[in-house]
């Protein structure tokens, strides 16, 4: 009798682990799944971050590229100071002259000369700063993807733990259920 109770009990521990197992082994592979999935949405931004961050360093280049550099800005600024001086001369020598028409022609071109090299200017000036703020704001866009995918690899490296360990916990699970059931045969046979 005390090897039927025995037997009896055995069966129904065997069988409680066996629905606490499997009942555990299904809320791990629903985590799993969930947790596989969140790893597949963080290796997409990733993915996404990786690719806007691409588009930025090639935008980035393309600015420093079209960006009027200084050596510009000063040659321009050197030739206006020139012509102007050119401008100044030819001035004082018309005024002391009582300038003749040519010399009128001369101080009107040299006149356009500066009005074209002022305006020249101005706009290289304009350019290098539209250049400097798109550098800038790629820059910061640049630095917040690198930020994103740092925190993005991150995410991905502790949802691989924790699939891991869900794992870790079914293969134990398992044993002890090979366990009991080896128990369970062996109590069947001693019967």
């Amino acid at each position: 009798m005390e090897a039927g109770s025995l037997r009896a009990q055995l069966g129904h521990d065997s069988e409680a682990k066996e629905e606490e197992i499997a009942s555990l082994r299904e809320t791990l592979t629903k985590r799993i799944t969930g947790l596989e999935a969140q790893l597949e949405d963080e290796y997409e931004t990733s993915k996404n971050a990786l690719k806007q961050k691409r588009e930025l360093e090639r935008r980035l280049a393309e600015a420093r590229d079209s960006a009027v550099g200084e050596d510009e800005v000063r040659r321009v600024k050197k030739q206006l100071a020139k012509v102007k001086a050119l401008y100044r001369d030819a001035q004082s020598q018309l005024e002391s002259r009582q300038a003749s028409s040519a010399n009128k022609t001369q101080l009107n071109n040299l006149k356009a000369q500066v009005e074209d090299l002022q305006d020249e200017m101005a706009s290289a000036l304009r350019s290098k700063r539209s250049a400097e703020g798109e550098l800038a704001e790629a820059n910061d866009r640049l630095q917040s993807i690198e930020i994103a995918k740092m925190e993005a690899e991150n995410r991905i490296s502790s949802l691989q733990k924790q699939v891991a360990d869900a794992q870790g916990r079914v293969e134990e699970m398992e044993e002890e259920l090979e366990e009991v059931e080896k128990k369970n045969r062996q109590t069947e046979l001693r019967s």
